[in-house]
């Protein structure tokens, strides 16, 4: 074994342990590139150290006291509390294998108790297709009819709207098929930072900011609702392309912005470039896969700068 494949499960070991609470965050700083989540994942696997990952994210400086009585889970597409405010975000990241269901949900039950919270709204399990798998919910707090939520210092929940796709890019199964892989990464990276994603079945709309700011308050809750405090525009465009025998390839941009609700602006914005191959080779295996290959790197490079929210 390689001093440096010894040194990374060490780390990974060390790290659930300890209950990873830093877990991909510094497995990848420490290493570097040279981890891919595939090699994270056969790494962990053959260790057995494979514990969940717990993320934490608090959204509001006020602090409360932790909650004794157990926490209620509702799952997602299914009501909360009568009336509640979101306090946090909480969440489990497995690599390549599923933890166990109820031994999840008690850790993030403990998690959002220790928050403040007495429930957990929104709950819901998915994945990245590639490996990644996570579990994640809304850390709330019940309060009373009439009483204003107590306001966030951290925006952290983030409506994802589909995203603008000409036709120039892709058309009918090809374009559903990079939204619906676009969807899953994009969640995956704001799950690693410490995010909660919502998908919605609303369209990006143009010009990006100058919509929402026009927008009144029943216009935005069709972006995320009054949890969701940020909303995700996602761009394809083309770029270039070149000809040559059996082989061609398109050029294509990925251009993301978050718009924050409270602030009524844009408040990040990031361009990666990448491409698509075509032709003879493009025949010889599955769209989807070809698709996955370009959007991974694309996404990666566009969340780097993202700011971390998560403990």
């Amino acid at each position: 074994m390689s001093t440096f494949a010894k040194s990374f499960m060490d780390e990974v070991c060390r790290l659930n342990r300890k209950g990873a609470k830093a877990g991909v965050r510094t497995l990848h700083k420490q290493f570097g590139g040279a981890i891919t989540l595939v090699a994270a994942a056969l790494l962990v696997f053959t260790t057995g150290c494979i514990s969940p990952i717990a993320r934490t994210t608090r959204l509001t400086a006020t602090p409360f006291a932790p909650v004794t009585k157990e926490v209620t889970v509702y799952p997602k597409g299914e009501a909360g509390p009568a009336n509640y405010e979101v306090i946090g975000v909480v969440t489990a990241i497995q690599i390549m294998r599923p933890g166990d269901r109820e031994t999840i949900m008690k850790q993030l039950q403990g998690d959002a108790a220790a928050m403040g919270a007495d429930s957990l709204v929104g709950y819901f399990t998915d994945s990245d297709g590639a490996g990644g798998i996570w579990t994640t919910a809304l850390a709330a707090r019940t309060i009373p009819v009439g009483q204003k939520p107590t306001p966030r210092s951290v925006a952290g929940v983030v409506a994802i709207p589909h995203p603008i796709m000409p036709k120039e890019v892709a058309t009918e199964k090809r374009a559903e098929t990079l939204e619906d892989i676009a969807f899953k990464l994009a969640q995956y990276q704001l799950i690693l930072k410490g995010y909660y994603p919502i998908l919605i079945d609303e369209p990006t709309p143009e010009p990006f900011e100058g919509t929402f700011q026009r927008m009144d308050v029943n216009g935005l809750n069709k972006y995320g609702g009054p949890d969701a405090d940020l909303i995700l525009g996602t761009r394809f465009l083309k770029n270039q392309g070149f000809n040559l025998a059996l082989v061609s390839y398109q050029d294509i941009s990925l251009e993301m912005t978050l718009y924050s609700k409270p602030q009524k602006k844009a408040t990040w914005h990031k361009t990666s470039v990448g491409w698509i191959m075509g032709g003879l080779v493009q025949s010889l295996g599955p769209f989807a896969e070809k698709a996955r290959g370009m959007l991974d790197p694309l996404m990666t490079e566009a969340f780097k700068e993202l700011p971390v929210l998560a403990k």
